[in-house]
């Protein structure tokens, strides 16, 4: 019996030979190609794989981070808390100091709220008498209060009852106005500044 072993032609022997790998220098897979993936990606991948149930945190933060009342710190807590603004004169409040904010007025001043079209929707901001004083909140003249219910005129502010203590906390409520969520004492329809 024959053994007939298959013909390789010489330019099959030099294509083949040209085409070998060789260690370390095949460093591509579809090269050039729209898919092409080079070997210091697919063991990046691999190094980044995920193992089902043992990945449990995301990365660390160098430095605490602050946003306005709330902060998330180097070690991953997250905690909040009022900024607090204490007022011994007339005051006018800027955007930022009506999300959720703790203002302490400590004598018979006009806390002026700024104009609803620049405040961030759900805005709020409490006003607190620290002394027995007339303490009015006063706002832009195109806004409005809702207080028990109902609608103030535009431009009318509120007026505390002169109470330590009293205090008001009104929320954004609309591109039209504030709108009072929670108080102590009687507020009243102050009239226009």
């Amino acid at each position: 019996m024959q053994i007939l072993t298959p013909y390789v032609s010489p330019a099959e022997v030099t294509a083949n030979t040209a085409a070998r790998h060789t260690q370390n220098t095949d460093q591509y897979l579809d090269y050039d190609g729209s898919n092409q993936v080079a070997v210091a990606d697919a063991k990046d991948a691999v190094d980044k794989k995920h193992s089902q149930n043992t990945d449990t945190q995301l990365g660390t933060m160098a430095a605490s981070i602050a946003m306005g009342g709330y902060n998330i710190t180097g070690a991953g807590v997250i905690s909040g808390g009022l900024d607090v603004i204490d007022v011994g004169e007339n005051t006018a409040l800027t955007d930022a100091q009506c999300l959720g904010t703790l203002v302490l007025v400590s004598g018979a001043y006009t806390v002026t709220l700024p104009a609803v079209s620049g405040v961030a929707e759900g805005a709020n901001v409490t006003i607190y008498s620290t002394g027995a004083n007339l303490i009015k909140v006063d706002l832009d003249d195109n806004d409005r209060f809702v207080l028990d219910g109902t609608a103030l005129t535009d431009a009318h502010m509120l007026d505390s009852e002169s109470a330590a203590g009293d205090y008001v906390t009104v929320v954004k409520d609309s591109a039209a106005g504030w709108t009072v969520i929670g108080r102590s004492g009687a507020w009243t329809d102050g009239g226009t500044s």
